[in-house]
């Protein structure tokens, strides 16, 4: 029961922080996937391992800096946008998302069903059908709201102006420029050739050309993880089930 409760009021937290109406309103659950997605891919290229272990603080850290997920990363065609259920963006909503925002999509990321019961459901002994105890999943679903709390924390602390300070002392320095190399890590994941979105296009074509549709999100992954062992089985989920929703001629 403290679950549900704790998970609700942080879910309604985290909504008053994005708009009604707001670009980022239509797109939450996207924002959200997406900063997951870069959060992985740091993480993968970062030899201090900071992004795995605090990637709410590292969010934070690079939004607060001026970063920004590019808002042409959903887009279908020239200024067409559709929101999380696939219906056309307005064009009178404007194109622009702030970082109290993004970091507010994240939080309920991981408080979205997706993700707070991508285990099964607990066993009464044993292990469920993926494999899972009832305490691992206690443990994931524990982590999903500490993370979900955090980026209320974080977008709250941004509201009320926390910017980064001038760096005066040497770690602070070091922080800084830690922070610098992530804004132009993360831009480049995105739009590198083999970066995030040419590596997403990539695997969806594959997809296609070579595995049966009809096949589970989670069985295409295991598949495609063979032809790319780079990228995680979470992802590849995700990018098979965003696949299956788009337009045939489609890659983003």
């Amino acid at each position: 029961m403290l679950e549900i409760f704790y998970s609700a009021f942080v879910t309604d937290e985290l909504k008053k922080l994005i708009p009604q109406g707001s670009f980022a309103s239509y797109l939450t659950k996207g924002i959200g996937r997406e900063l997951q997605g870069t959060i992985e891919s740091l993480d993968e290229e970062d030899k201090d391992g900071l992004w795995g272990a605090y990637p709410v603080q590292e969010l934070y850290e690079l939004l607060a800096s001026g970063w920004n997920l590019d808002h042409e990363w959903f887009m279908y065609t020239d200024d067409i946008y559709r929101d999380d259920n696939e219906i056309e963006i307005p064009l009178s909503v404007p194109r622009t998302y702030s970082a109290v925002e993004q970091i507010a999509a994240y939080g309920l990321y991981w408080l979205s069903s997706d993700e707070m019961n991508c285990m099964g459901q607990p066993p009464d002994e044993g292990t469920n059908d993926q494999g899972w105890t009832r305490e691992g999943i206690n443990e994931h679903k524990t982590e999903c709201l500490l993370r979900a709390y955090q980026a209320l924390v974080c977008g709250q602390k941004l509201i009320i102006g926390n910017p980064l300070a001038l760096p005066v002392t040497q770690e602070e320095i070091e922080k800084a420029a830690r922070i610098a190399m992530a804004r132009k890590a993360a831009d480049a994941l995105h739009n590198k050739p083999g970066g995030v979105r040419a590596k997403k296009a990539t695997v969806i074509a594959y997809w296609r050309a070579n595995i049966i549709a009809d096949h589970s999100n989670e069985f295409a992954a295991e598949l495609l993880q063979k032809e790319f062992p780079e990228v995680s089985h979470r992802t590849l989920t995700k990018y098979v089930s965003e696949a299956k929703k788009l337009p045939p001629a489609s890659t983003l």
